[in-house]
């Protein structure tokens, strides 16, 4: 079912098959062509072989799929099938010639005139979701096969700094692959080789993700209140209670939910604390703090799961802002509108950042 563009629902399916819109076309309405299986019959009778639809809501959903099973068997394979389907799915996005504008997922591509152009169901939710998915796997398995090369070159960079020399890397890379560049691999590789030795670490997050990006962080006590791990349960109830009214003053970019901890009944809107299915979440996205306690305890996060306050964690609050891809300045100046507004809001119950 797989096609240059993308795949087919099924072989001989007459919807939107080539040069549809002029063959099919009644009234303008050729999408209400086929309004009965015997239409739809009659329809599929004309589409001929390679001649289908090829659809882009199947190429994310099977990215999604072998990321899964990357997560669980740590295949290789798997890796390599999610990162093929991923990118057919990013391939699929429409660009400047569309007549519907470029940036856009349609339903499907078709031929028309002899060129695969998208259909006129051009910014399709369904093949928006699924791309959406596909990212958040793929960011998974960048972070797990990043994870296990660093842990595979610990064997011999156990400190950070190897014992192997730019030049021997150069020379088996080599090897390995005799059409690898050396005159151009040595400049490279020399931004990770401080006095002619390979820093590792650093090269596994160059090859994976280019300049690292780190979250903006930032931890606060209230002054003149103990540190949570001197407090006592009343004084922990109090700071989240004081903590939680503000977050949930806020709104726009930073509108979100609060979870308190498992088995936490701190909190009277979520007696009970956050579900199996939340913590999951949360973890999955970076976003949950370990504890041993639960009361007074939980974790704020936006919609979009890119900003938590971590509450009475290590400190009363704690902030972390994910950085966005491409803008390294966008997550400190977020950082820094969000503890002003969360500052400012305290002061009016009594408290001060410390």
């Amino acid at each position: 079912l797989s096609g240059k563009v993308g795949l087919r629902r099924y072989n001989g399916d007459g919807y939107w098959c080539k040069d549809f819109k002029e063959r099919f076309a009644v009234h303008g309405k050729y999408t209400k062509v086929a309004t009965s299986d015997q239409d739809i019959a009659i329809r599929n009778k004309l589409a001929k072989p390679g001649e289908e639809a090829q659809w882009c809501i199947f190429d994310s959903t099977l990215s999604s799929i072998y990321g899964l099973l990357y997560k669980d068997t740590k295949d290789y394979d798997d890796l390599k099938r999610q990162q093929f389907h991923f990118g057919r799915s990013l391939a699929q996005v429409t660009g400047p010639e569309c007549p519907s504008g470029a940036w856009h997922l349609p339903e499907c591509y078709y031929l028309s005139k002899g060129q695969w152009v998208a259909s006129d169901m051009c910014g399709s939710l369904w093949a928006k979701a699924n791309l959406e998915m596909a990212f958040h796997h793929m960011d998974i398995s960048v972070s797990l096969s990043s994870d296990e090369l660093k842990a595979e070159f610990k064997r011999f960079d156990i400190a950070g700094m190897g014992n192997i020399s730019l030049d021997d890397l150069v020379t088996v890379l080599c090897k390995l692959n005799a059409d690898l560049p050396a005159d151009d691999l040595v400049p490279f590789l020399n931004a990770f080789a401080p006095n002619g030795k390979i820093n590792f670490e650093q090269l596994v997050d160059s090859m994976f993700c280019g300049t690292m990006a780190a979250p903006a962080k930032k931890a606060f006590n209230f002054r003149g209140v103990r540190p949570p791990q001197q407090m006592s349960t009343d004084e922990l109830q109090d700071v989240e209670r004081v903590v939680t009214d503000a977050l949930l003053e806020m709104h726009g970019e930073f509108e979100g939910e609060y979870y308190p901890m498992p088995k936490s009944h701190s909190y009277p809107a979520r007696l009970g604390g956050m579900s199996k299915q939340e913590a999951q979440l949360l973890e999955t996205e970076g976003l949950l703090f370990k504890s041993k306690e639960c009361i007074g305890r939980g974790v704020f996060a936006t919609l979009e799961k890119d900003i938590a306050i971590f509450v009475n964690a290590e400190s009363h609050l704690e902030v972390i802002v994910k950085p966005e891809l491409g803008d390294h300045d966008v997550a400190p100046r977020r950082l820094k509108t969000l503890v002003k507004f969360l500052g400012d809001h305290f002061k009016f119950s009594g408290y001060h950042l410390a």
